[in-house]
């Protein structure tokens, strides 16, 4: 009787233990593939972020403070702003040193 009850209770175990390896090997699978999915995802959310700030950037009337600094060359701390087409040319001059992968404003179109 002992030993049907001990080969009943290692059988038991021997089941449970399966099931755990299923359960963690499981869970394992799923936190690699959610990590290989959400790298590139997240790779594409920051590119298009800065997309998105960049056109805004341009997008800001020249009477901004923020867009007049950027304008700005500082030689002897004296300001000479550019204007918006000299911007937009230097804007699109640095785009074909420095390609981005697409530009989606109205002057590439």
């Amino acid at each position: 009787m002992d030993f049907e009850i001990s080969t009943t209770q290692h059988l038991y175990d021997l089941h449970l233990q399966e099931q755990r390896d299923k359960i963690n090997n499981s869970y394992h699978n799923l936190l690699h593939y959610s990590i290989h999915l959400s790298v590139p995802l997240m790779t594409m959310m920051m590119e298009l972020m800065l997309l998105f700030l960049l056109h805004l950037l341009l997008l800001l009337p020249p009477s901004s403070l923020l867009l007049r600094r950027l304008m700005t060359r500082h030689s002897h701390h004296s300001i000479h702003p550019y204007s918006m087409s000299q911007l937009t040319q230097q804007f699109h001059t640095s785009l074909v040193s420095h390609p981005l992968p697409f530009c989606c404003c109205y002057h590439c179109q």
